[in-house]
């Protein structure tokens, strides 16, 4: 014990326990949604959405809102605990619709979070299942990009 304790005194405790980045953490790191919603936003009549919790759309739309000094418009699909157990499917045919009768874009540009990439949901076939069942117009455009932030 008391060698231990010595040893936390020596420059050789410090190098190895002090000197490093992976200590510091950016608690603000921008994620991939964020930069999907952003991208999203340059297309004209295109409503980004967020396929995850409110929580990230909240945090994406509050970015983007400081960035532009103006709202900035985005949804999400709101999933919650049963989405995480069940998978988001009627969140996002629910959250689809809404959208399309509320806002009518041109284009919805649809991204996931990590909520919707760690349980797996098949986002191309949640896609073609809503417009199936005519919850969204068939010749809609969609297009779906897989966003996780743990990844890359």
């Amino acid at each position: 014990m008391t060698q231990a304790a010595e040893w936390t005194k020596t420059w050789d405790y410090r190098e190895k326990n002090f000197e490093r980045e992976a200590l510091t953490i950016n608690p603000a790191k921008a994620c991939q949604p964020l930069g999907s919603l952003f991208v999203a936003s340059g297309f004209e009549g295109t409503l980004p959405y967020s396929h995850g919790s409110q929580g990230c759309v909240a945090y994406f739309r509050t970015h983007l809102t400081r960035n532009y000094k103006e709202p900035f418009q985005a949804v999400s699909s709101s999933m919650t605990e049963d989405a995480a157990v069940f998978g988001g499917l009627n969140n996002l045919k629910q959250g689809l619709q809404n959208s399309y009768e509320l806002y009518k874009p041109k284009m919805i540009a649809l991204c996931t979070t990590c909520m919707a990439e760690v349980i797996g949901d098949d986002i191309g076939a949640y896609i073609t299942t809503t417009k199936n069942e005519e919850m969204i117009p068939a010749d809609l455009p969609v297009p779906a990009a897989h966003t996780p932030s743990f990844v890359g």
